[in-house]
């Protein structure tokens, strides 16, 4: 391969697609030249066969194509690999690296598409940044700027198919096919021009955006409910992704205090009453995949920080109570429901949130007082099996009468009442199952009586802890 005559080094965090438009450019001729001339491309290529193959190469190089760039452009494979959407993998989202494309089902990955932030474009000269496609991405911190969705002339998304023509194309412009034209025309909207909505220099979205991008330098999450229990970004985003499903879908009008009023108003903007062919899908089950506004993304992930920005998981599961509670005191939240690709302190937060309004039994088998309560794990029924067979039936004498009610009543059953408890706790059985297996002789009828002259009483939260 031969180099190229003219080489344009790669901006920080440039994407890959911009910087071979920005070499394209440089030279003055056009972006299936260049890709043939470094050999991302056939001789022969042309523009509805190879844009595929082009998203695929944003997304992720193989080590022959990352050899072939740096030869012909002076760079290293390292520079190479940096531009693309490889560099993410693993931290803000999932990559198949067999079909090279983003995960969009796991942890808001975006396949396709790009945000943008016009003063960047204005002060780089039209280069596009990287992190910009990332669906965790909704604000500048550089500018205090909202990243802008879309082109407002054509109304479509950036970069949502890998442009090849032999049109020149100037960096900073919309590349979407022109609505009124025929192909190959472009749109051409100066991208560097639309306005963004400023943020507050100290407000919560751009402190949210901050602490997301630390996360994802540094790989891991260690603030709020995680500092005593650090996990990986990617379960992060997993527990954000799951909050946001939690959040959008049932209390948008509570979320107004987390951000600005025109962030909220973009937010609740109703789609187009015609969509045509090139307008986004609309998400019918909001937080599942990736915001398509940025405003939706700021508020989700502003709202989701603050609960889990508590210091335990009991704080952060209040925080979440208030927010979802529905008038009767409901909370439309089940301890079994399982949710994909989360942390175990997300679940912890569940529970907690649900722990007032479980029942006694429940509140002992999801271990509602533990630092990290949870489900019953799949050797539950064996691990009560064993503590069975080290438990008296009558609960021993020194024990039980810390446990007792005040008044002494039920002296004659709470012993094996209590014993009963112990099997219950991080189990799956029944207080009927637990008194078949101690053979104690109490009824769940009786163990219903206990629980409710503890609670009359106010210890059945500190018996529980014991």
């Amino acid at each position: 391969m031969r180099t190229l005559p003219i080489r344009l080094a790669p901006q920080p965090g440039e994407a890959l697609d911009s910087w071979w438009e920005a070499t394209a450019h440089r030279l003055g001729t056009n972006t299936i030249d260049v890709l043939t001339s470094i050999g991302l491309l056939p001789r022969d290529a042309c523009q509805p066969t190879q844009s595929g193959v082009l998203s695929r190469l944003v997304t992720l190089l193989d080590a022959d194509q990352a050899a072939t760039i740096a030869w012909s452009a002076g760079l290293t494979p390292v520079q190479a690999h940096a531009m693309t959407l490889a560099r993410y993998d693993g931290q803000a989202h999932v990559i198949d690296t067999h079909r090279r494309r983003v995960e969009a089902r796991h942890v808001w990955g975006r396949a396709r598409g790009s945000r943008y932030c016009p003063a960047c474009l204005a002060e780089s000269g039209g280069r596009w940044r990287l992190s910009w496609r990332l669906g965790w991405s909704f604000a500048c911190l550089d500018h205090h700027l909202l990243l802008v969705d879309a082109c407002p002339r054509c109304r479509r998304t950036p970069r949502h198919i890998a442009v090849t023509t032999r049109l020149p194309l100037a960096p900073g412009h919309c590349h979407s096919p022109s609505e009124n034209d025929a192909p190959p025309a472009r749109c051409g909207q100066p991208l560097a021009e639309v306005p963004a909505l400023t943020l507050a220099a100290q407000g919560p979205v751009l402190a949210a955006q901050t602490l997301i991008e630390e996360v994802i330098s540094c790989g891991q999450a260690a603030f709020g409910i995680y500092q005593d229990y650090p996990q990986p970004s990617l379960a992060l985003f997993g527990d954000l992704r799951a909050l946001a499903c939690i959040l959008l879908r049932r209390v948008p009008d509570r979320l107004a205090g987390f951000v600005p009023p025109e962030i909220l108003a973009l937010h609740q903007q109703p789609p187009p009453a015609v969509r045509r062919s090139f307008d986004p899908v609309e998400e019918t089950r909001p937080g599942r995949l990736a915001p398509q506004r940025a405003a939706t993304a700021a508020l989700a992930v502003s709202a989701t920080l603050h609960v889990l920005g508590h210091g335990d998981v009991h704080q952060a599961g209040a925080a979440l109570r208030h927010l979802i509670s529905d008038a009767d005191g409901s909370i439309p939240l089940k301890p079994d429901l399982h949710w994909r690709h989360t942390s175990p302190l997300f679940e912890a937060v569940c529970i907690a949130t649900l722990a007032p309004r479980l029942k006694g039994v429940d509140q002992l088998r999801y271990r509602t007082l533990d630092r990290l309560p949870s489900r019953p794990g799949r050797s539950a029924k064996i691990r009560v099996a064993e503590r069975a067979g080290k438990t008296p039936t009558q609960l021993w004498p020194a024990w039980s009468a810390r446990l007792s009610p005040a008044d002494g009543a039920l002296s004659r059953t709470i012993r094996p009442a209590l014993s009963c408890y112990l099997l219950l706790i991080g189990g799956t059985r029944s207080f009927s199952s637990a008194s078949r297996l101690l053979r104690a002789p109490v009824t769940e009828k009786v163990g219903s009586h206990l629980t409710f002259r503890l609670m009359q009483r106010g210890h059945f939260n500190a018996s529980v802890a014991a």
